[in-house]
């Protein structure tokens, strides 16, 4: 499954400005491959995700389907 997120995180990074590519941003270990610290949770980005999903103001971020799959492998 990291990989499905990995994979998909970075199908969403064309499709954001830098601002948006800040704030969604997943941890750098994610991408290099290097364990996780014990305990850790993604629930902070996973928050960030859900503000955005909820938000009517971002409905075209939230519309694009590189944005749902991420969400969904996050939520997984």
């Amino acid at each position: 499954m990291r990989q499905q997120l990995v994979a998909s995180a970075l199908r969403l990074q064309p499709v954001l400005d830098s601002t948006w590519q800040k704030y969604l941003a997943l941890p750098p270990e994610i991408f290099t491959g290097q364990p996780l610290a014990s305990g850790y949770s993604f629930e902070p980005y996973l928050q960030r995700f859900r503000v955005v999903s909820n938000d009517p103001r971002y409905r075209v971020l939230n519309e694009h389907h590189e944005f749902q799959e991420t969400y969904a492998f996050l939520r997984r």
